[in-house]
């Protein structure tokens, strides 16, 4: 599929199957089915729900049912894949299985082979997530769309079916799912569109895999306002319905702009969903559930019904063209969405870099998205900025807003089939009418430039219509050389290697002049005081940039010739422009934060204080706060960047939504000036999720407080009795353990919080905490552990938890356990009381 977003590699294989007791059963399709209960799931749930099924849909609710309790039983790596061998028959393996379950007293749950099955974790999959985040993270939903006579197109099926729609996302997915025009469009055809989500839309939580978007190349991050949804539509004759033929889409909802990979995704179970219905769709949503989250620049396996898919997302940090990555990556078919035009590629190419308005007319919507996403796709790396839609309809709830005549058309690349837009739309600057797109190795004949008084109504000439001129001179030598190609009877696929080449390095000449000018914006290092707030960019100046150009300007590195100023100050006025600055400048606004808070690190803060008044230590202490977390992402960054390619991660570069520790850090001596008393240094660490903030709030609020995993520091003061505890949370946080040394002087206390339900990773939390007592700065540190959420049905044993964390094996060290329920507040004073007690002794 055509598009700058089609860049990844994938490849398809059938995975060696393992099943339970038994071999699996023969098959002739590379997907292999079988029976298989679950190991030890509650079978209440699909006992009561199968009871109360109908008849008709009862083996569906009892696997549905035992879905659920076999993933509360970690059985959810078999869940309902193997509904997906059920066929035409009216009697399948489902049957069998359920019936056979049935007779043995235990739920069924049918597994298709995609992968092996045993209880790690994939690789990417953050521990601990509920059902369905494996899927949100790639996914927001799957529609049914179907035409019915009285209400022409509906959505039948949504699934999961938890997933949210307004009622106006849903009229769109039903109309940009079906062909908007008279070409028949019979078969299957993909194609894609991208719609607006409804003001108002509250924030997803699977929000928290969005750092890795900092790693993607610009043009493959999510963009929050947009659904990119992707189509499988099919249209055959079926006289058994009323209107003679059978019409159905299957639609990928996302927020993912991966075109080239959802599409080879539905290829695989669009087909097999038209004949097997429902239960194949469950099956395949299952399937996406268990993929690993989508991690740039690491080679994923995804198995989706039987066949494991290889994928690897680019990065941010990977060189477009080289060889290496070529092989990594799915190349874009540009010269074939280009074929018609490619006589004025350049000129497309300046209006799309300008965020010129433009409409896209085509025969059918495949035609329509592709032209589109390979217009946008033409300026990369550079991002486009401005709206687009690769295929738009009449009754788009932004229909009225695009086509009113009574303002100047909005920046946006419209893609429409429907020969109604070419009245409404005939006022609009620049119109490309295309034809049928041929198969690679077909060249279509080239349209000319035709200006906008002879765009008729009905008319259906190919062309290219627009008053605007280019400000650079064509480049012929690009055009011969396409030309020769296809004379030689080149293969698409390297004409467009050419092409994609040509546009790159157009870009990248056009672009250099900005990124050097703006990198003179940041102010020198030797001016960044650490007792001062960081210094401010300097102002961009469009007159003081265009005189750069003289000198270095693109003249340097493109051949082209013409002018160049009169495009760089269209540029300046374009929302491209807009978009792009404003990247650039948060980026070079937070690298000098990061390169602030490293001069302060290296200052005696102790010393400072001592000559300064409370008023200004305070303030000094409120800016750290704020400022600290952007100087760790900065440094995690930074030092990603320099770590070898073959080089194990190390704890300190975690992401986030999976970094294992947490600590609380202490400035006893810089607080007892403010509070006037003496305290002890206590430290509180524990695994991320234990419960260590929600402690925090409970001892000094008296009140249960609900957070979102910790970003940053929490400073909190706890007294109790003679003790003043001074904790700096930063919940879930591996980040910093370099740092953490320099915390460790002078402690007394260390307060260990551990997730008591949590049996899956004790083991984790007791290699943490040995590591901890190593440290020679801690040896005379007492350990309070609190043995944290004993409210809850499956939590530890104090003597159990006691054996797996190995405190028995102490020597030297005087340490407690006290089970605590954080949310009520038990047992949280009787620890700090022991806790007081022991450090009074000393």
């Amino acid at each position: 599929m055509p598009g700058r977003y089609s860049q990844f590699q994938l490849s398809t294989t059938t995975p060696r199957l393992r099943g339970g007791k038994g071999e699996p059963a023969p098959s002739p399709a590379p997907r292999v089915t079988w029976a298989m209960a679950p190991p030890r799931p509650s079978p209440s749930s699909a006992a009561a729900a199968a009871a109360a099924a109908p008849a008709r849909g009862w083996a569906r609710s009892a696997a549905r049912s035992a879905v659920e309790a076999a993933r509360t039983a970690r059985g959810r790596r078999m869940a309902l894949r193997g509904l997906a061998a059920s066929g035409p028959s009216s009697r399948g393996p489902l049957d069998e299985a359920v019936e056979a379950a049935e007779e043995r007293g235990a739920p069924a749950v049918l597994a298709t082979g995609g992968a092996p099955e045993d209880d790690e974790e994939d690789e990417g999959r953050g521990r601990g997530l509920l059902r369905w985040d494996g899927f949100s993270a790639w996914l927001h939903c799957v529609c049914v769309v179907g035409f019915d006579l009285e209400l022409g197109q509906a959505v039948e099926v949504i699934y999961p079916q938890h997933s949210k729609l307004t009622d106006k996302e849903k009229t769109n997915i039903c109309y940009l799912s079906f062909p908007d025009s008279n070409s028949g469009c019979l078969g299957d055809t993909q194609f894609c569109f991208r719609f607006r989500q409804s003001s108002g839309r509250r924030v997803s939580l699977h929000c928290l895999l969005d750092h890795y978007d900092k790693d993607l190349p610009v043009y493959l991050k999510k963009d929050p306002a947009y659904f990119y949804g992707y189509v499988y539509f099919r249209q055959v004759r079926d006289k058994s319905l009323k209107r003679g033929y059978f019409q159905k889409s299957l639609v990928l909802i996302s927020k993912l702009p991966y075109i080239h990979f959802f599409h080879t995704v539905l290829k695989q179970i669009a087909p097999e969903y038209f004949e097997k219905s429902e239960p194949y769709l469950e099956a395949a949503c299952n399937d996406v559930d268990r993929w690993p989250a989508p991690v740039p620049g690491k080679t994923l396996h995804l198995p989706i019904m039987g066949v494991v898919m290889k994928v690897r997302i680019p990065t941010c940090h990977d060189k477009p063209g080289t060889t290496q990555i070529a092989q990594l990556t799915q190349q874009v078919d540009l010269f074939r969405c280009f074929c018609p035009v490619f006589l004025h590629s350049q000129m497309l190419w300046e209006l799309v870099l300008l965020g010129e308005p433009l409409v896209v007319m085509a025969p059918s919507p495949s035609e329509s998205s592709e032209t589109v996403l390979a217009l946008v796709n033409c300026i990369s790396p550079l991002k486009y900025f401005s709206d687009f839609r690769p295929y738009f309809t009449i009754h788009d709830s932004e229909f009225k807003e695009y086509t009113t005549r009574t303002q100047a058309p909005p920046s946006v690349i419209l893609g429409v089939t429907n020969p109604f837009f070419a009245k409404t739309l005939q006022h609009w600057p620049h119109i490309i009418r295309i034809g049928d797109l041929k198969p690679a190795g077909e060249i279509p004949k080239q349209v000319k430039v035709k200006k906008l008084k002879n765009l008729k109504t009905l008319d259906s000439k190919p062309g290219v219509y627009t008053s605007y001129k280019p400000y650079l001179n064509r480049d012929e030598e690009i055009i011969k050389q396409l030309q020769k190609g296809v004379q030689q009877k080149r293969p698409s696929e390297a004409q467009s290697v050419i092409l994609r080449r040509y546009f790159l390095e157009l870009t990248q000449s056009f672009i250099i002049p900005l990124e050097r000018y703006v990198a003179s914006l940041m102010p020198l290092q030797k001016s960044i005081s650490p007792w001062k707030s960081p210094p401010q960019l300097r102002q961009f100046l469009p007159e003081e940039f265009m005189k750069t150009l003289e000198k270095t300007g693109p003249q340097l590195t493109s051949r082209i010739k013409g002018d160049w100023i009169g495009l760089y100050r269209h540029f300046l006025k374009s929302p491209n422009f807009d978009g792009w600055f404003k990247t650039r400048r948060k980026e070079m606004t937070q690298k000098l934060e990061a390169l602030h808070l490293e001069v302060l690190c290296e200052e005696d803060l102790l010393l400072w204080t001592q000559k300064h008044t409370e008023v200004e230590t305070v303030d000094l202490v409120l800016k750290l706060k704020n400022k600290l977390p952007v100087f760790l992402r900065s440094v995690c960054r930074e030092s990603e960047k320099r770590r070898p390619a073959d080089a194990p991660k190390p704890l300190l570069l975690l992401p986030i939504a999976s970094a294992t520790t947490a600590m609380g850090l202490t400035i006893s001596s810089l607080f007892s000036r403010l509070f006037g008393k003496k305290q002890m240094r206590i430290l509180m660490v524990g695994l991320d999720a234990a419960g260590k903030t929600t402690i925090l709030y409970k001892l000094k609020l008296g009140e249960i407080v609900t957070t979102i995993p910790t970003i940053g520091f929490n400073v909190e003061t706890v007294e109790y009795k003679n003790i003043c505890f001074t904790v700096w949370d930063v919940g879930g946080q591996d980040k910093i353990r370099p740092l953490w040394r320099h915390y460790f002087q002078n402690t007394q206390g260390l307060i260990f919080v551990v997730d008591s339900n949590d049996r899956e990773r004790i083991q984790e939390g007791a290699e943490e905490l040995q590591k901890m007592l190593q440290e020679d700065e801690l040896q005379d540190a007492v350990l309070l552990l609190f043995a944290n959420k004993q409210d809850l049905p499956n939590a530890m044993a104090i003597s159990e938890m006691t054996d797996k964390l190995g405190l028995q094996s102490l020597r030297n060290r005087t340490w407690y356990v006290q089970a605590t329920c954080a949310t009520q507040g038990t047992g949280l004073y009787e620890g700090l009381d022991w806790l007081s007690n022991e450090l009074s002794k000393r």
